[in-house]
This record gives structure tokens, C-alpha cells and sequence, in this order.
């Protein structure tokens, strides 16, 4: 797999950082594409040197959480403990952290995806 030049992957994790920081705030739907580059300090034509759409940007998060949790598993390990791995909060946390997203209860994500403060240390999807 080709690595991917420095500069592309801090323009890449700074428009990630800003979508779930917009997206915990005022919610997906809410936020506009020059609310997420003004948020991550990139120009609008940078932007879409690297993506096409806002939904693009959210997959290739996704997929970048998705790839860091794999990469983190031990390949002698079972499915149970695959499992156990990914799902743990700390670990998902940790993780999804390098995206900016602190772990939050489900109460959190509720009522357009404003923090109501309350944090009890797991993650739920919304």
C-alpha cells in the first residue's frame, strides 16, 4: 500500500477533526462544507482536492477509524477477543480519539448531536 504524503494526511485529519467537532455540535445535516474548511483552516478548493462531497469526507473518516482499529488487533487473536478489542471503551475512545471524538453516552448525541456534558466513559452510534 502506497503511504501517503504528510501533507495530505494532516489536511486529511484536520478536515476530519473538524467534521465530528461540527457534527457533535450542531449536527451532520447542519454543517456545510465551508463550515468544515473555515473550522479546519484549509482552503475551499483544498477541500476538493481531496474529496468530492462532505459524505465522501465522513466515509473516508470512517474508513480510517475502521483501519486503525484492525491495525491495532493482534492477528493471533480469536473473534471473541477481536470483539472485547474494538468495542472496550478505552480502546474505542483512544482510537476514535485521533478523529477528535471524545467517548460519549448516547444521551450526548441526542437532540442534534450537542454534548449535554454528561459523560460516562462509553460510545454509542447515534
Amino acid at each position: 500500500m502506497k503511504k501517503l504524503d504528510r501533507r495530505i494526511a494532516r489536511t486529511r485529519q484536520l478536515l476530519y477533526k473538524a467534521l465530528l467537532n461540527l457534527s457533535l455540535d450542531a449536527g451532520y445535516e447542519h454543517i456545510s462544507i465551508r463550515d468544515i474548511v473555515s473550522e479546519a483552516g484549509v482552503g475551499y478548493a483544498t477541500f476538493f482536492r481531496h474529496f468530492k462531497s462532505k459524505d465522501e469526507l465522513f466515509l473516508s473518516c470512517l474508513i480510517s477509524v475502521q483501519d486503525e482499529l484492525w491495525g491495532q488487533l493482534d492477528p493471533n487473536m480469536t473473534p471473541y477477543e477481536e470483539a472485547v478489542a474494538i468495542f472496550h471503551p478505552q480502546a474505542t475512545a483512544r482510537l476514535l480519539g485521533r478523529c477528535d471524538l471524545a467517548a460519549r453516552s448516547s444521551s450526548d448525541l441526542q437532540g442534534g448531536g450537542r454534548p449535554s456534558g454528561k459523560d460516562t466513559g462509553t460510545l454509542y452510534r447515534a
